[in-house]
């Protein structure tokens, strides 16, 4: 990826994780964090991996959430940055961070 492209993919990122917290949406309960974002070579999809925090109810009605505010996220996303064409949103959960947790669990229970 070039330069331009890995700069516009930051800016995404950031201007993305800013609008997810301004979201009004009352499924949008728990914390979201955006994990990674991938962007395809010709910029018109984007695949946002966020992790979610909570049970997996409160996971699945936050995914609900943004799924559901993905094509005024994707209009605020281009005003915002002054794209000519916004970008296609696919979210999905990014559950590293708990699976993390389960490795450090299980080595730790390994080491006493």
């Amino acid at each position: 990826m070039n330069i331009k492209a890995e700069r516009l993919k930051e800016t995404i990122k950031k201007e993305l994780a800013l609008l997810i917290y301004e979201l009004k949406d009352v499924r949008i309960k728990s914390m979201v964090s955006i994990m990674e974002l991938e962007m395809s070579s010709d910029h018109k999809n984007i695949k946002v991996w966020v992790s979610i925090y909570g049970d997996e109810k409160s996971k699945d009605e936050t995914l609900k959430g943004l799924v559901s505010a993905s094509r005024f996220l994707r209009g605020e996303l281009a005003r915002r940055i002054g794209l000519k064409y916004a970008p296609q949103i696919l979210f999905a959960i990014d559950n590293s961070l708990e699976k993390g947790d389960k490795i450090f669990e299980i080595l730790r229970k390994i080491e006493h």
